[in-house]
């Protein structure tokens, strides 16, 4: 058995790595849902198509920030899961609010939501390397993506379909907010990869 055989075969066994995989597949069937149908959303709010754009466009603006300064912050504090756990409970409120809520409280919830998808992707991308020996670090992050991002195809869909039965975006969002709960959920059975700095 060859090398790579071999370390294939220590990453289909490791059990953690699998739930870093299916919560990147939630991650993925998350935001890529709530990113591509966050226009029909602000429209059916009364937003013209260019203010949607617009408001759509700051999960975007706000990842700039949030990828550079939360993980320092995490390294800081020398902890990992919070911010796997706490950026997905607050993903499921977005989602339940944002069904009833106006065009004035959008700003604010994209803001929220988008620094919490950030920062859950960030730290999901990075758990391969945290958790894996170094020799296995390419194996488990193909892995992971390979599965993980099965959700950024099949969320859009659900969500597609869902408004064509029902002509409206609130199941989509309440499927969202389950989602969220089981990333939640699946934050909180991993271990802490995070290091408390010395001194």
């Amino acid at each position: 058995m060859n090398l790579q055989s071999k370390a294939l075969g220590r990453v289909l066994k490791n059990k953690t790595l699998w739930l870093v995989a299916i919560l990147l597949l939630l991650e993925g069937f998350f935001f890529y849902t709530r990113t591509g149908w966050t226009p029909a959303l602000m429209m059916s709010k009364g937003a013209t198509p260019e203010l949607a754009g617009l408001i759509t466009s700051i999960n975007f603006w706000v990842a700039i920030p949030t990828v550079l300064l939360v993980p320092r912050l995490a390294y800081k504090l020398g902890v990992r899961k919070p911010f796997l756990w706490v950026t997905s409970i607050i993903e499921a409120i977005f989602a339940l609010v944002a069904i009833n809520a106006n065009l004035s409280m959008s700003w604010l919830l994209m803001v929220l939501v988008g620094a919490a998808d950030n920062t859950r992707l960030v730290f999901t991308l990075a758990l391969p390397v945290e958790l894996m020996p170094e020799e296995d670090v390419g194996t488990a992050s193909g892995l992971i993506l390979s599965i993980g991002f099965i959700g950024t195809i099949i969320g859009p869909l659900t969500g597609g379909h869902i408004l064509d039965l029902t002509g409206s975006l609130d199941i989509s969002l309440i499927v969202l907010a389950v989602v969220a709960l089981a990333a939640a959920g699946i934050a909180f059975r991993l271990p802490e990869t995070g290091v408390k700095p010395e001194g």
